[in-house]
């Protein structure tokens, strides 16, 4: 009776180690997240002109240079087989001098910053609107207390709602793939995924 108690005591033991070992294997991927906390940033670089100084052969000058000296030179790398006009100039060129951010919290819609821009002087030039950048975020987290941040395309974002629970794709190396976030169509240069 004993031998028998025990015999199956061992078998259930061995077959939880199985079902275990077969969750682990074939059991859906990833990790169980909610989704807590959509956000978005919106930027633009605000520019001016400044007169940036550089050298090269006079006869190769980049358009708009203004000829500040010149000067007779022989060619260091021999493409020249006698010396040459070298000339310092210098070339209007729009630099980023700040940036103007607007960031919001989801339900609040993202909006592009307003920045006022400085008309310029006789010395400085006028500002003007450069590059644009938006970063639309969902705040994720595993029950264990563990969290990424995954940025998506803002389609997708507005798409997903606050609560969601799904399976969210992670390595061993606790690094998540954005790609597995429902609905993704997010190629490989817009996905970012970092511990916060």
């Amino acid at each position: 009776m004993k031998i028998a108690w025990l015999r199956v005591a061992l078998a259930t033991a061995c077959l939880l180690g199985f079902a275990a070992m077969a969750w682990r294997l074939f059991g859906p991927r990833g990790v169980e997240v909610e989704l807590l906390r959509k956000s978005w940033r919106l930027e633009i670089e605000v520019e001016r002109q400044i007169a940036e100084l550089g050298s090269a052969w006079c006869d190769e000058l980049p358009a708009g240079a203004q000829v500040q000296s010149r000067r007779l030179l022989a060619d260091p790398a021999g493409r020249r087989s006698q010396p040459a006009e070298h000339c310092r100039y210098t070339l209007p060129t729009w630099r980023a001098l700040w940036q103007a951010r607007q960031a919001g919290l989801d339900p609040e819609p993202p909006r592009w910053p307003q920045p006022i821009l400085k008309q310029g002087s006789d010395e400085l030039s006028p500002q003007r609107l450069g590059k644009r950048h938006e970063v639309y975020e969902l705040e994720l987290q595993a029950a264990s207390g563990q969290a990424w941040v995954c940025a998506l395309p803002l389609a997708q974002w507005r798409a997903l709602p606050k609560g969601l629970k799904f399976r969210l794709a992670v390595d061993r190396q606790g690094v998540a793939d954005c790609a597995s976030v429902p609905g993704a169509n997010i190629s490989p240069p817009t996905t970012t995924a970092r511990s916060p």
